[in-house]
């Protein structure tokens, strides 16, 4: 993975077709209309990113009014839509990023997990409230999470667990 990216520089391209819906995605069209949240999650079977993916379904309407969001994977196309299924209100697109070398993840050099993070991640697996599922893409994969302005521009970087209280903050003063 190359560096991380930082607060000011301009985001990377990114363009996928989601799963979930026809159309391709495509960041540069969506900043046309509004800033766009961009969530990396690990795979489906992953107990933390199922707690994100509900944490991220019910601030969605939130975001909504200010972002466009769009959510990337690593699980199969198969597994993702066996697992949106089962969720209501899914109305923004998933990108399934699930074979090396990862386009999407690189393109953010999003790269494997950190040891404070896997340090945080014990705390939602030991809750007990998500179960494991199967195994998939690159297992020590970190999460991260980005605000894209319409500029282009990052406005929020994470490279670590969905920090729902500092992405509210920074859609909020958007």
């Amino acid at each position: 993975m190359g560096k991380a990216f930082h607060v000011g520089e301009i985001a990377p391209d990114l363009k996928g077709t989601p799963v979930n819906q026809p159309d391709e995605f495509d960041l540069k069209k969506a900043l046309a209309d509004k800033a766009v949240v961009v969530v990396f999650s690990r795979y489906f079977g992953c107990p933390v990113c199922q707690s994100d993916f509900d944490k991220l379904l019910k601030m969605k309407d939130k975001i909504a009014g200010k972002a466009h969001l769009v959510y990337i994977t690593q699980s199969s196309p198969e597994i993702a839509n066996k697992y949106l299924a089962g969720k209501e209100g899914v109305e923004f697109p998933v990108l399934c990023d699930p074979a090396q070398p990862y386009p999407l993840y690189s393109a953010f050099n999003v790269g494997n997990i950190n040891l404070l993070t896997l340090a945080k991640m014990g705390g939602v697996v030991i809750s007990g409230k998500y179960k494991h599922g199967d195994h998939e893409g690159n297992e020590k994969q970190s999460p991260a999470d980005f605000v894209v302005g319409k500029d282009g521009k990052l406005l929020h970087v994470n490279y670590s667990l969905l920090n729902v209280g500092k992405l509210l903050e920074v859609i909020e003063s958007l």
